[in-house]
């Protein structure tokens, strides 16, 4: 499972959920979305298609050829891109 934040956010602000999904099982992951946190800023790059492009490629990294992917706000509508 894929944890992403809303505006403003960091992974952290999904760090319950991943714990608790840890705890049943779950490999889940949150992530902070480009530009957020402790990740890359760089000057472009932060509409929906290239937001879902760096999950689609994190998930990939991962060793996953799927993922359920769970968005809150900001990260909601990347999920759903």
């Amino acid at each position: 499972m894929l944890m992403i934040h809303g505006l403003g956010g960091i992974w952290w602000t999904m760090r319950a959920p991943v714990v608790a999904l840890a705890e049943a099982g779950f490999h889940a992951v949150a992530v902070d979305l480009r530009g957020h946190g402790d990740s890359d800023k760089p000057p472009r790059g932060y509409d929906g298609w290239t937001l879902a492009a760096d999950l689609t490629h994190l998930i990939r990294a991962l060793g996953h050829t799927s993922a359920v992917i769970v968005g809150q706000g900001e990260g909601g509508f990347v999920a759903w891109t």
